[in-house]
């Protein structure tokens, strides 16, 4: 985790006495509690999300034999809160919450592990974390006194080394993809003047550093700088996924979700120029100052044109000139009752008839 020993003892043992104390005085706390109430969960009840209810705490000198599981949180979409009730080891509970004898669930399809919400990207925790607990009560569940622990890695044959891998469609190894990505990206300057990736223009992460906010908006992902200003809207993941990067070496937490080829898939054109010193670009053309390198789209190994990002921004601003000719209450009025009846056409005459 990267973190002292002992400040993960101290941060355990403020919440195992504010649990101590929560038991023996629920409403009688120092701090609002989340939803309501009072907390004396002093960690976090200063911020006015305190602890009210406490599960499995541990004193701090029980963390140094504990077991962990640790991921990286980004913001991400939510998944639904819904779906099945599961117990501590994954096994699904009824409407009774009696455990229903074989049946064991893990991930998305389980709600209610962190309440009526959570934080963004709890999730892949989540899925981790119970998919393998989940995973070891359905052993046993099936093959009682005669499971065995087993390490994955030894009997994959060395295969799950922890590289990341392209996607299935992409074809080739993961240098190769990065490679092809980083030419295409390059091949072609804004001034019609064609250059090798290794003539590319290069930016130094001091400069790169100063592209730090919405509109202006650069990262940098294994040794490639992104202009991502106008991607921003369109990434799936949302906008505060890529600022929270802004200005920054992405590269890690990028590589842990997503396989090699997707830049060049789905925002090539994105890609202005590498990292460096600084210095323009050789051979035979220079990108512009600042410029965005517009590069060919080029047709992925499974066949199908990747999408095109560049008139993105220039087709949104014509969209929103369109709209607000009529001002005031009355204008929204309007507009709110065209979209009604633009979405209530759309399902009705847009769909395509399904057939058993």
């Amino acid at each position: 985790m990267g973190i002292p020993l002992a400040t993960l003892e101290a941060t355990h043992q403020a919440h195992y006495e504010a649990a101590t104390k929560q038991e023996k005085d629920p409403d009688g706390g120092s701090y609002p509690a989340y939803p309501s109430g009072k907390s004396w969960d002093t960690a976090s009840g200063k911020t006015g999300s305190g602890k009210k209810f406490f599960h499995n705490v541990i004193p701090g000198s029980a963390v140094k034999t504990e077991q962990f599981f640790v991921a990286i949180i980004t913001p991400v979409i939510h998944y639904c809160m819904g779906g099945l009730e599961i117990d501590e080891v994954g096994a699904v509970l009824d409407t009774k919450g009696k455990v229903i004898r074989g049946l064991y669930a893990a991930g998305e399809i389980a709600g209610g592990v962190h309440g009526n919400n959570r934080l963004g990207g709890n999730s892949l925790l989540d899925c981790v974390v119970f998919g393998r607990v989940t995973g070891i009560a359905a052993c046993k569940y099936m093959l009682g006194a005669d499971m065995k622990p087993v390490n994955l890695a030894d009997i994959s044959g060395g295969g799950l080394s922890g590289e990341v891998k392209g996607s299935k469609l992409a074809g080739g190894s993961y240098e190769d993809n990065l490679n092809e990505t980083s030419a295409k990206g390059v091949e072609k300057s804004a001034g019609g003047g064609k250059s090798a990736a290794s003539g590319a223009k290069s930016y130094t992460l001091a400069e790169v550093a100063t592209h730090n906010k919405k509109g202006d908006c650069w990262v940098v992902l294994n040794g490639r700088v992104l202009n991502v200003s106008s991607f921003l809207s369109e990434h799936p993941g949302g906008e505060l996924a890529i600022l929270t990067f802004a200005g920054k070496d992405a590269t890690e937490e990028f590589d842990m979700i997503h396989p090699p080829d997707v830049v060049g898939k789905y925002a090539p054109n994105a890609i202005i120029g590498v990292v460096g010193d600084g210095s323009a670009a050789a051979a035979t053309g220079d990108a512009p100052s600042g410029g965005q390198v517009a590069a060919a789209p080029a047709a992925s190994a499974g066949g199908h044109k990747p999408r095109n990002w560049a008139k993105s921004a220039e087709n949104r601003k014509k969209r929103m000139e369109g709209e607000g000719k009529i001002g005031g209450w009355l204008g929204a009025i309007c507009y709110m009752v065209l979209g009604f009846m633009k979405e209530i056409i759309f399902t009705i005459f847009g769909q395509k008839k399904i057939s058993s």
